[in-house]
């Protein structure tokens, strides 16, 4: 009768990823032990990570039953409806989460990518500006805020944080890909080739990332032949 005991075992199944049996012990415990908000949301994550939407989405509206103000709640909420691509209802199960949690970057990163998804480019740059402003210190938060500008077809915008992002990231040659593949794209031949080289020396194999951005790259007959200058 010790429902503790059974979240437990259930949550060290949830890390193992040994869901189908972790949620026999999160129904067990729900079944002995009073309600618990903590074990209805989790129950929904399990439920979420086998797929099974809507009954994820049954525990997580229990656990914000007990809880109107659950931020946690509101933003797995949202990435049921994401997994769903209903971005409409994946944006407002994150506003909720945001409202609740003004600063917590995995629901403002929710919120951001669900903006981008309906293409409103405006909305996702102000986004992903909080968020650099709340966590500068985490280099995808400075690529994700400047492929927005570049969305937003911002570029100079753009072109500045890569430039910046690649002073304080010394080194790290994905940024000045990225970098290169922009000014690429936006015409700025002779800059693109320089960043280019410059990132094939400093990482050659990261440089599949350029066609992960741009897939039409693959066949570009200047690009392959200044990445085969480079090849070992």
């Amino acid at each position: 009768e010790f429902d503790a005991g059974y979240i437990c075992i259930a949550d060290v199944l949830f890390m193992k990823e040994e869901y189908a049996t972790a949620l026999n012990f999160y129904h067990e415990a729900i079944k002995i032990g009073k309600p618990q908000k903590e074990l209805y949301l989790k129950t929904g994550e399990c439920y979420e990570k086998v797929n099974d939407i809507p009954k994820a989405r049954n525990f997580i509206r229990k656990a914000i039953a007990i809880d109107p103000h659950y931020a946690e709640a509101f933003y797995l909420l949202g990435e049921t409806y994401k997994k769903e691509e209903n971005w409409s209802q994946a944006i407002s199960a994150y506003e909720r989460a945001v409202k609740l949690s003004k600063e917590n970057i995995d629901y403002l990163l929710g919120l951001a990518d669900a903006c981008l998804q309906i293409e409103d480019i405006d909305k996702a740059v102000a986004l992903f500006e909080q968020i650099l402003e709340t966590d500068s210190k985490f280099k995808g938060h400075w690529i994700n805020l400047a492929a927005a500008y570049y969305e937003l077809e911002d570029y100079e915008a753009a072109f500045a944080l890569l430039k910046e992002a690649e002073v304080k990231f010394e080194g790290e040659a994905d940024i000045i890909y990225i970098k290169a593949v922009f000014y690429y794209q936006a015409g700025i031949k002779h800059e693109a080739i320089l960043s280019l080289e410059k990132a094939l020396m400093l990482n050659f194999d990261l440089h599949t990332i350029i066609f992960e951005l741009f897939e039409e790259l693959k066949d570009d007959a200047v690009i392959l032949q200044v990445i085969e200058q480079y090849r070992d």
